[in-house]
């Protein structure tokens, strides 16, 4: 059966010809274009899958702990696996490297979520830390979990946060203006300090609902929402009830899903808080799904605890 290019978004596989040299082809039958470059210009070709001979020498440039740290965000795979050489790598026609990514890149999923089902109680229970001392932290941590759970090429999460705003505030009514000075040693004193301060400008501090969002291909990167995050925030929030104590399975929802184009919307919440979830990805599994509410259930296991933003 032949690539329809429409139904499999193009995916970019990276050959280590060399400790320091990369050869990189696309699954596009549209752009069979052969790319040389050095390996230390690889983040900028975004690869989804990495081939390396089995007989190189990995000590070199730190090629070992490259492909340790590489295999977090997507496949690495010896050729000995395959059984090719960088010939016959060179000679693939878009249909046959189409073949060997969707294969090894299924597999590298699944092995993803096979271990994060084993390690869900530890998983949830750090996360549910990071959400209480650092919700930017928490998100990126959770960004990092999806990007390898569900094998996406581009991940987006929008969420809530508080940010902390001043506002000029006049003094006028004596109640406000005595409640803002300090405590006098004298009523008479107080009183002075009151009609001293009345006319003044103060400055109070508040906590304010903020649209925020991480996103990537490779790194997490976290961001003042704009337009864009207002307005999903807005259509798509009140579609997701949040999770309660007496119904504690977080609701997740794929309300979105076009396999041609790669795109996937998921909807739902932590601790009453809306989140949407923006994907590109080549295929989403039969497990993600329950995975994933597994993931968000374990997250919100005391729903009625902490601040809901």
């Amino acid at each position: 059966m032949n690539i329809d290019h429409q139904k499999y978004p193009e995916a970019k596989i990276g050959y280590l010809k060399s400790p320091w040299t990369l050869v990189v082809r696309t699954t596009s039958p549209e752009d069979d274009r052969t790319l040389e470059i050095d390996l230390s210009e690889m983040g900028q070709e975004k690869i989804n899958l990495l081939l390396y001979p089995q007989d190189l020498d990995t000590n070199a440039a730190d090629l070992s702990q490259l492909l340790i740290d590489s295999e977090r965000f997507f496949p690495v795979i010896s050729t000995q696996q395959l059984g090719i050489d960088h010939q016959q790598f060179m000679q693939m026609n878009p249909q046959q490297l189409h073949d060997i990514f969707s294969d090894y890149h299924s597999k590298w999923v699944l092995k993803n979520n096979l271990q994060l089902i084993e390690e869900i109680f530890s998983v949830t229970t750090e996360l549910r830390g990071k959400l209480e001392n650092d919700r930017s932290q928490f998100f990126e941590e959770v960004w990092t979990l999806l990007k390898s759970n569900i094998g996406t090429s581009s991940l987006k999460i929008i969420y809530h946060d508080l940010a902390h705003t001043e506002t000029d505030a006049q003094a006028t009514d004596m109640t406000d203006i005595l409640a803002s000075t300090d405590a006098p040693t004298t009523a008479a004193a107080g009183t002075a300090a009151a009609v001293a301060t009345a006319g003044t400008v103060s400055k109070k501090k508040r906590k304010k609902i903020t649209n925020m969002s991480v996103s990537g291909d490779r790194h997490p990167l976290t961001e003042q929402g704009g337009e864009l995050e207002e307005k999903l925030i807005s259509i798509y929030a009140s579609r997701v009830a949040p999770a309660t104590v007496s119904h504690p399975t977080t609701p997740l929802i794929i309300s979105e899903f076009d396999p041609q184009k790669g795109e996937c919307l998921i909807l739902t919440s932590i601790k009453s808080s809306p989140i949407i979830i923006m994907a590109h990805l080549w295929s989403l599994s039969k497990l993600a799904p329950s995975l994933l509410k597994a993931l968000f259930s374990g997250i919100n296991v005391h729903p009625s605890r902490g601040p809901s933003w």
